[in-house]
């Protein structure tokens, strides 16, 4: 019986792990930008149905009651914005409303922002008027 010599090659199954890793990090950073995106597009979204709602059923309100049936309703969808991204004016006929939602795109990883330069917020604008 001759010997026979069997050769393997060890560095292919180094690469498919690489590869697999590098795919699994893209996947992950895709979803983390989605996981912050997905919801503030919701938010934006239920922003306009109630601007769209102040203009046409709020329309002879009191400014007072408006006010009031917005606090209520944000409460409710547990959207938390500031005095300038959603804003009411009294126009001749109703109300103009003003929606100016902003998203961050800014992570933190170990303490440290990352960011792409000129995309650290998506900023998401509606108006509507009766």
């Amino acid at each position: 019986m001759s010997p026979t010599t069997t050769i393997r090659r060890g560095g292919q199954s180094g690469s498919s792990l690489l590869k697999v890793m590098i795919i699994l990090t893209l996947l992950g950073g895709f979803l983390t930008v989605a996981g912050r995106v997905v919801p503030g597009v919701y938010n934006y979204f239920l922003l306009r149905d109630l601007a769209d709602r102040v203009v046409g059923e709020y329309a002879t309100l009191s400014l007072d009651n408006v006010k009031s049936r917005i606090q209520f309703e944000m409460t409710r969808s547990q959207i938390d914005v500031d005095d300038e991204t959603f804003v009411v004016v009294r126009s001749g006929r109703g109300y103009r409303v003003y929606v100016d939602y902003q998203i961050s795109l800014v992570f933190e990883f170990k303490e440290t922002p990352l960011f792409l330069k000129g995309y650290e917020t998506v900023t998401l604008t509606y108006e509507t008027e009766s």
